[in-house]
Parts: C-alpha cells; sequence; structure tokens
C-alpha cells in the first residue's frame, strides 16, 4: 500500500500521471469502480473514454470522460481505496480537471454526471467548486 509522507509529493518527484487508458487498464478499472458500481459480467478487456491516474508506476484512480454537446459527461469516478486522504483528493482533483479540458476541447457547455450516494465527500467537492443537483432517479444498465 501507498504510505503518505510529511513532505509535498512534488518534492520527491513522485508526480501524478494522468493519460488516457490503454486495453491493459481495463481489469484495474473495473476493480477501482467495483466499490460503488455494479459491473458484473461486462467484459472489460477493451476499454476506451476512460482516463486513469498513475502513483509510482501503479493506476490508482480513473474516470469516464464521454464528450457530447451541449453537454459532457465525467462518470463512474475510481480511486484506491487504501490511498491517504490529501493523495486520494489529488487523484480525484487531477482525473477532473484533465476530463475538463477533454470536455472543453471537444466543445461541451456543461458538464454532467452521476454521485452514487456512498460518495458524500465527492459530492460536496463538486458543490463546493459550483456544481448543482438538476435531479433524481434510478440508475440502469441494459446490455445491447
Amino acid at each position: 500500500h501507498i504510505h503518505e509522507r510529511r513532505r509535498p509529493l512534488e518534492k520527491r518527484g513522485e508526480k501524478l500521471i494522468v493519460r488516457l487508458a490503454k486495453q491493459d487498464d481495463g481489469a484495474v478499472i473495473n476493480r477501482l469502480i467495483q466499490t460503488d458500481w455494479n459491473m458484473d459480467g461486462l467484459d472489460w478487456t477493451d476499454v476506451r473514454g476512460w482516463l486513469v491516474c498513475e502513483y509510482l508506476g501503479a493506476v490508482v484512480g480513473c474516470l469516464e470522460a464521454m464528450p457530447g454537446k451541449p453537454f459532457g459527461r465525467l462518470e463512474f469516478l475510481g480511486v484506491e481505496p487504501g490511498l491517504p486522504s490529501r493523495l486520494k483528493a489529488r487523484v480525484v482533483r487531477v482525473l477532473l480537471q484533465q476530463g475538463v479540458v477533454i470536455l472543453k476541447v471537444f466543445g461541451s457547455q456543461a458538464i454532467s454526471g452521476i454521485i452514487p450516494f456512498s460518495m458524500k465527500s465527492y459530492l460536496s467537492f463538486l458543490q463546493r467548486r459550483g456544481a448543482v443537483s438538476i435531479g433524481g432517479g434510478t440508475i440502469v444498465l441494459g446490455r445491447i
């Protein structure tokens, strides 16, 4: 497991790297989102549209970025559960920042996303940055 140290991470050269997911990232993405989403039975060998965040060479976070007009979506945030809280917050922040860049480049005017009830701190994080609830409902998954 990754342990938090007192010195800022950047001073030690241990930076967070955000990149587009590769095919072999599918299993780790599936594991990271299983905490809050039930995606059993799907094939994760060919993933597209996902950002992953690496720390010390390991994928510790993921976010699906789906550009669209007039709005795009940033969904299915997953973060390694054992991370120290400060590092977890940094992972969320950099994934969201890079997701916003993708949506802006595509021309999205706004961002939407679904926040599971279990992620209250993530909802608070977004609300402090201007996000507002626009409705509620039931999230469904259907096979095609």
